[in-house]
């Protein structure tokens, strides 16, 4: 028996209630939090979205019973016609004995921008996947955990890939393999309510490249999108894009993808908008032009100084104590603002670059650790200035 179900009956009567339901069927949190966080709490989209995990949670056990004793099989009118122009083909639940598959639809390719649709709505330059060796999960969480190295990530992501290799596709295998992959994870992570996505894995032909283990183009998946069983739904996979998408200038992410290598830098500078900001205008006042793609061959030495700054950002040696390590919180709600640079005396002054060292996460003992950074940034700026110049 196959029924089709994108949205479920009103008869459950909290909204709250559906949530669950609404996850399981791909149509995800952002949609939800539009027809009811938004309108009834007035969060901005980031702020709703990183409420909706902690909603699931309280009323998941709830929603879950309720799923299993009711079994909706009618799309309802009312909540059909509030989807607006989703695609609930590509939505789509398949009810058997209550494995749901959520069914693959036209995504857009993994590496392409918009696909092959013209959706003015979606960021001129697409970061989650740009080539095979380069791509972005930091959205889903991917550098939030406990002792952060460019070698335990890897081991940590091969190891993930060739365990969800094994698992059968169904709905109780997927989240068996989820709950197991959440126990080992560790709590003390450096954001402790940033989820982080126990589907995160390595893609491509030879495990290059970071992606999504429930993608319908992801390996075994057969063209079935499981992303509606992930911890912050369909919907919010296929729709989310982080503030430097949509807020840097278009030139700077290509000069990223251009000029980056591998995904772990890459994942860990191109989230950090306002740092970015004030690397690439500072470049710019220096040599009297706005920087251009162009200006960053992959074997250039301006490219080359480019992947020194996204090292030096992951290996600051001046970070203030306690500080999260090289992961940030791009997330524009508040939850976790950046301090200013700390500093331990009034005799040390600002900086020319007070900015990027505020980015960086920076304090400061002495006047002689300030002028020691500034001198490792002045180097870089002066190296990519002669690089762009002659």
């Amino acid at each position: 028996m196959e029924l089709t179900a994108c949205l479920l009956e009103s008869k459950f009567s909290r909204p709250l209630d559906r949530l669950y339901l609404y996850r399981r069927s791909g149509l995800g949190t952002l949609h939800f939090c539009r027809q009811h966080l938004h309108a009834h709490f007035k969060f901005d989209d980031d702020g709703a979205s990183m409420l909706i995990p902690r909603l699931i949670s309280k009323f998941r056990a709830k929603a879950a019973r309720t799923f299993r004793q009711r079994r909706p099989n009618i799309i309802s009118k009312t909540f059909a016609s509030a989807a607006g122009n989703l695609n609930l083909q590509r939505d789509r639940i398949v009810l058997k004995k209550l494995n749901v598959d959520c069914g693959a639809g036209q995504d857009r390719p993994a590496d392409s921008p918009r696909g092959k649709t013209e959706d003015k709505s979606l960021p001129a330059v697409y970061l989650c996947q740009v080539n095979e060796q380069v791509s972005c999960g930091a959205c889903c969480g991917l550098y939030n955990v406990a002792g952060l190295s460019r070698p335990a990530l890897e081991t940590m992501l091969c190891e993930r890939t060739a365990a969800f290799a094994q698992v059968p596709r169904n709905v109780q295998a997927i989240e068996d393999f989820q709950l197991k992959i959440e126990r080992r994870l560790s709590r003390r992570r450096p954001f402790a309510d940033f989820y982080h996505c126990p589907f995160t894995g390595l893609l491509g032909e030879n495990g290059l490249r970071v992606g999504c283990l429930l993608h319908p183009q992801a390996p075994g998946n057969d063209g079935i999108d499981w992303r509606g069983l992930s911890y912050y739904g369909g919907m919010a996979c296929r729709t989310y894009f982080c503030p430097s998408c949509r807020q840097l200038p278009q030139a700077y992410l290509q000069i990223l993808g251009r000029s980056l290598d591998h995904w772990y830098p890459f994942g860990l500078i191109v989230t950090e908008r306002r740092l970015l900001s004030a690397f690439f205008k500072e470049i710019e006042n220096r040599i009297g032009r706005r920087v251009k793609a162009e200006d960053f061959p992959p074997e250039s030495k301006a490219a080359a100084v480019l992947r020194k700054f996204a090292q030096l950002k992951i290996d600051w040696p001046h970070r203030r104590k306690n500080a999260p390590g090289p992961c940030n919180y791009f997330f524009e709600n508040g939850e976790y603002p950046r301090p200013p640079v700390e500093r331990a005396g009034d005799n040390i002054p600002s900086s020319p670059f007070e900015d990027i060292l505020s980015e960086l996460d920076s304090g400061f003992s002495s006047r002689q650790e300030l002028f020691a950074a500034e001198a490792m940034l002045e180097g870089l700026f002066q190296s990519l200035s002669e690089a762009l110049l002659f």
